[in-house]
């Protein structure tokens, strides 16, 4: 992310906890009267943070909803800015299983709700909506191919959307979104790892074709508009349910929606 749009996200985590200290009353001590009153008074994103880092100060803070302070409020921003704004908003890292447990041992209600408005935050404007990142995807996907993962073939891809309400990508959230059966054969997660060492290949294999440019454009569709991309082949590696298996390469798009493309490996 640029230096930009870092100081926005900044920029929005203070606006947010001013308007905490802002509705407290006289006696310095945020209600849950007062933060009601304050977040119906907001809207969009703006609100969203708002309430996700009121959610965080009450968590962590232990001392109650009405017995909040503008102090705690400081010093859960302070938390934020060590633990979660630096590992997990402005880097580039996607948040792994891992990742989420740790937030989880920070606050576990809330840690990850509040990451991710904040990384909500920083995408704001700059990215288009699933749909219409979908349809761009499918003016992209034509002629273009998987090789991956010791397929014994290349083969075509194809744009998918997949509808699904997720906040981060697990190989649990996936099966969830896709229906998957983790007890049947030709429905278990074969494979599930990132996509960043994947995306360079993508385009190199197809530099001999005078497609790399294309390739480019597909994942830079992805890069800029979704996050978490992950690879996931469907389906055990055994000859009893056949040789092809069906591969998705997809991000988390901000409605929650999978967008990306799907193909085929074939493991003979």
């Amino acid at each position: 992310m640029t230096n930009t749009t870092i100081q926005s996200i900044d920029a929005a985590l203070q606006e947010a906890a001013k308007h905490l200290m802002r509705a407290a009353g006289q006696d310095e001590k945020l209600s849950t009267r007062e933060i009601r009153q304050k977040l119906n008074s907001l809207s969009g994103e703006m609100r969203d943070l708002t309430e996700a880092l009121y959610l965080f100060v009450v968590e962590i803070d232990k001392q109650g909803a009405n017995h909040i302070t503008e102090k705690d409020i400081e010093q859960a921003i302070v938390k934020v800015k060590q633990e979660i704004f630096p590992k997990y908003v402005v880097s580039e890292h996607v948040m792994t299983e891992k990742d989420q447990d740790n937030l989880k041992e920070l606050a576990p209600k809330t840690g990850i709700n509040l990451a991710h408005q904040l990384y909500q935050t920083a995408r704001s404007g700059q990215v288009i909506p699933a749909a219409q990142v979908f349809v761009q995807m499918q003016g992209l996907t034509q002629d273009l191919f998987f090789d991956y993962l010791g397929s014994e073939a290349s083969m075509p891809i194809e744009a998918v959307h997949i509808a699904s309400n997720l906040t981060v990508l697990s190989e649990t959230t996936f099966a969830a979104a896709l229906g998957l059966e983790q007890n049947k054969p030709e429905e278990v997660i074969a494979r599930y790892r990132e996509a960043q060492t994947f995306f360079p290949i993508f385009v190199r294999q197809h530099m001999d074709f005078g497609l790399d440019i294309q390739a480019q454009a597909l994942i830079d569709l992805m890069v800029k508009n979704l996050r978490q991309h992950i690879i996931v082949v469907q389906g055990e590696d055994n000859s009893s349910i056949g040789a092809e298996h069906p591969v998705y390469v997809v991000g988390l798009a901000d409605d929650g929606s999978l967008v990306g493309f799907k193909s085929i490996v074939i493991w003979t």
